[in-house]
């Protein structure tokens, strides 16, 4: 009796140690849950114990104590540490087959119900798919993922290819124009771009084969004689037993990115620069403005009139998003402060013309003087003065456009003589 209870022992702890070696390296796609394992390790280890002790006690022939127990199993423990923990570090991992795989997307959340109705309805192509051949699953599944990423891509300014380790293309997909496939496959970028453009790029994917790490770079091609800038990322790419098998790059066109950060930093340039002139020109209207001012108040009027006459001649060139303005509506602009009272007394002669920007701002702060004067002491003061505003454009020899602006006055209050103070200051010139 004691040789069959012995014997049965021994094989038990011969199932128990095979199941530890086994569970300690077995890997699944979904995997055991941490209490799973303690559980499956707990009752080996257990089962190992009573089986050392069942054969001790065959042998002795007795029926062994509790602390006996407790010594053997301590006992147990420690060899079972010393044992299976080089096995554990030396057993080589487990390994799946494409069926294993595809049994573990048909455990995936979600996957059966698509299995049953696809079942249902008839698979990719009709076929149906089949719980009891998962490869076959698998099979019909894949055509359409793919078909999924290439309707991913359809439109979208991403190119996708793979190369060998001697940098040779195997395979690319959405390529620009002049880069497909039968021009690409089996050759290299040198034998593609120019040199100065395939240099950079053919040293950071060495880089990344070499240290078998992503790397990221900018290129400009030349695609239909017009430049696109690309940003390249690349990654090593590994095949089935996981040695390196070549690199996998995703190329974006990031052209027009480029192109709204150039114009935005041209758009900052000259608002800095139009920021210096308004700045300047502002600096002057009150300098202006206290030079012939007679008191606080009399320079915050004028200074506050400048500055609104500055500011319709800007809101003209913000309408015309600073492409320059119309002369009429700048001097529609201009006036405004005297119309509708006036309006019967100004007279405009003259073609619509388009002005810069800077005869925008320029002429429109000279018509705001004249208009501001006429009103105070000019034709513009009593109802029977008229004023007449008339222009035209002049070329010089040199085929150079001008304008010819003139501001005449008739029926207001005769003229009085400058002040010293006045005649000081510079003479303007139309």
């Amino acid at each position: 009796m004691s040789f069959w209870i012995g014997g049965l022992s021994a094989v038990l702890v011969f199932g128990s140690l095979l199941v530890l070696i086994r569970m300690s390296r077995f890997t699944d796609i979904q995997g055991f849950a941490l209490r799973h394992r303690i559980w499956i390790y707990g009752f080996s280890i257990a089962t190992t114990t009573f089986g050392v002790a069942q054969i001790l006690s065959a042998a002795k022939e007795d029926v062994f104590s509790i602390q006996e127990l407790i010594m053997t199993a301590a006992l147990v423990a420690i060899v079972c540490l010393i044992v299976l923990l080089p096995v554990v570090l030396l057993w080589p991992s487990r390994k799946f087959s494409p069926a294993e795989a595809s049994q573990s997307l048909l455990r995936a959340p979600g996957f059966n119900k698509r299995a049953t109705s696809a079942k249902q309805q008839g698979g990719a192509g009709g076929e149906q798919l089949d719980t009891e051949n998962p490869e076959h699953n698998l099979l019909l599944e894949l055509p359409r993922m793919i078909r999924r990423f290439e309707r991913a891509l359809l439109g979208s300014k991403i190119t996708i290819f793979a190369q060998d380790q001697d940098l040779s293309y195997t395979w690319i997909h959405n390529a620009p124009a002049g880069f497909g496939a039968a021009a690409v496959i089996g050759r290299k970028d040198h034998e593609l771009l120019p040199l100065e453009t395939a240099l950079p790029l053919i040293e950071a994917k060495r880089r990344s084969l070499e240290e078998e790490k992503p790397q990221r770079i900018e290129t400009t091609v030349e695609i239909d004689g017009v430049e696109h800038c690309f940003d390249v990322n690349i990654e090593p790419m590994y095949d089935e037993g996981g040695m390196l098998d070549g690199i996998i790059s995703i190329a974006v066109d990031i052209t027009e990115q480029k192109e709204s950060e150039s114009h935005l930093r041209l758009i900052t340039r000259e608002v800095n620069h139009r920021l210096k002139n308004l700045l300047a020109v502002t600096q002057a209207m009150a300098r202006q403005s206290a030079a012939y001012a007679k008191s606080p108040d009399e320079f915050i009027e004028s200074f506050v009139g400048r500055l609104q006459g500055l500011a319709q001649s800007h809101d003209l060139l913000v309408q015309e998003a600073w492409r320059g303005g119309s002369l009429v509506e700048l001097i529609n602009g201009q006036i405004g402060h005297l119309l509708p009272a006036t309006k019967t007394q100004i007279i405009l002669v003259g073609s619509d013309l388009r002005l810069s920007v800077d005869a925008t701002q320029n002429i429109g702060m000279a018509l705001h003087e004249l208009a501001t004067n006429a009103a105070k002491y000019g034709a513009l003061s009593n109802p029977q003065g008229k004023v007449k505003i008339s222009w035209r454009k002049v070329e010089d020899s040199g085929n150079q456009a001008h304008l010819h602006l003139q501001w005449s006055e008739n029926g207001g209050p005769p003229v009085k003589p400058q002040s010293k103070k006045a005649s000081a200051m510079p003479s303007c010139r139309k």
